[in-house]
């Protein structure tokens, strides 16, 4: 019996020699890695953590210790800064979700289930946070067979500021390229106007005028605190720009009816208001089918195509009002129309300022958004200087 006792004794002391020896060597491989690692166990204590963790978080000695409940070390990266509660809180989630599975369900169907989820991100997986110290650690989580869960830290400094030179990159020839797309829109619509400024002979000063009236009537509605949702700079700058493309469709309009000098019949009227959808479909063949909705083509678009168009929903070609006519539209109507009555032409005189402003206010609420028409009476000395100082060559404003 003593023989037996002794053997049983040798047999158990070499079988703790033995997992102590494993769990030296085990312990020693945990320290020498250059992860952080922590195994935490199914209660929430931490089991194993090497000085890798500790150095990685950046905590003071004895903070980290084996034994002690991971919340406290939360809480700690928490009260110092380094986690939101937020943060915190899905941690603990994780936490808790392990902790109520079985033991009995480890071992089933269920686990691989759980692994599978895990695999795709559903329940595990890893974020990057930036410590104080302004390092980025790449954090890891993932279960362990006791039910516990093992964390691991990787310093993914150099990576991470990497990605971040080479998304800087990126954005730069994005904004470069855009760019160039603008510029070539630019030329474009330059090229363009230059066009149906021919063919309808227009004058430059024309042009001009009508983006600088545009101009004026959005500065005076702003003032008036009218479309301050709308009446962006942006806005502005590329309705000024599209401007001169309004009366593009004119080139598809036969020589016998734009050029003539008298008044227009009813039929030749009627193929002459083609020019405003033929401006449109011409400008919305050059956008590209990602265009921008504010581009400057898009802009130049919905002018052409909705600047013979009335408030009451008299115009012309599809007979909107209101609101369903772009603001673009709207702007471009009423310096058209002060244009047109303060300059001559062959079947009429240029009307006084004073006459084209009181047509202008008759025309409100019919032919013209009224926000308009009172941005156009707050800034009616900018328009007659305009008028002035950029008249045509054989005009002459009777002031």
């Amino acid at each position: 019996m003593t023989a037996l006792f002794y053997l049983f004794f040798s047999f158990l002391r070499k079988t703790l020699d033995s997992l102590s020896h494993t769990q030296q060597l085990l312990n020693n491989s945990i320290t020498s890695l250059v992860y952080g690692v922590m195994l935490v166990d199914f209660g929430g204590r931490i089991q194993v953590a090497n000085r890798r963790a500790g150095e990685l978080l950046d905590l003071p000695d004895g903070v980290l210790r084996t034994g002690m409940h991971e919340r406290e070390l939360l809480d700690f990266l928490q009260e110092r800064g380094d986690l939101t509660v937020a943060s915190v809180d899905t941690m603990q989630l994780y936490d808790r979700h392990w902790r109520s599975l079985s033991s009995a369900a480890l071992g089933t169907d269920d686990k691989l289930d759980l692994l599978t989820r895990l695999g795709q991100g559903d329940v595990f997986g890893y974020y990057i946070r930036r410590t104080l110290r302004g390092r980025f650690l790449k954090v890891t989580v993932a279960p362990a067979a006791n039910g516990g869960h093992i964390r691991t830290y990787e310093d993914v400094t150099d990576s991470q500021l990497l990605n971040q030179q080479l998304l800087a990159v990126v954005k730069d020839l994005q904004q470069m390229r855009k760019k160039d797309q603008d510029r070539s829109r630019e030329q474009i619509v330059l090229a363009l106007s230059k066009l149906a400024k021919y063919r309808d002979e227009e004058t430059g000063e024309h042009i001009l005028r009508t983006q600088l009236y545009i101009r004026a009537l959005a500065d005076g509605l702003r003032a008036m605190g009218h479309y301050a949702d709308v009446l962006t700079d942006d806005f502005v700058e590329t309705t000024v720009k599209a401007a001169p493309m309004h009366d593009l469709g004119k080139i598809g309009i036969p020589d016998a009816i734009l050029k003539k000098p008298g008044r227009l019949s009813d039929s030749e009227m009627q193929i002459m208001r083609t020019h405003a959808l033929i401006g449109e479909a011409t400008l919305n063949a050059l956008c590209n089918a990602d265009e921008d909705a504010n581009s400057l083509l898009s802009s130049a678009a919905r002018i052409a195509g909705g600047h013979h168009e009335n408030w009451d929903g008299s115009g012309y070609p599809r007979q909107i009002k209101e609101h369903q006519i772009p603001l673009e539209a709207r702007l471009m109507t009423l310096a058209d129309i002060y244009d047109a009555l303060t300059t001559a032409r062959v079947y009429k005189k240029a009307w006084t300022h004073e006459e084209a402003a009181a047509e202008i206010r008759k025309l409100s609420g019919a032919k013209l958004d009224p926000a308009l028409v009172d941005a156009f009476g707050r800034q009616e000395d900018q328009f007659r200087a305009i008028a002035i100082r950029f008249k045509d060559d054989d005009t002459r404003e009777a002031s």
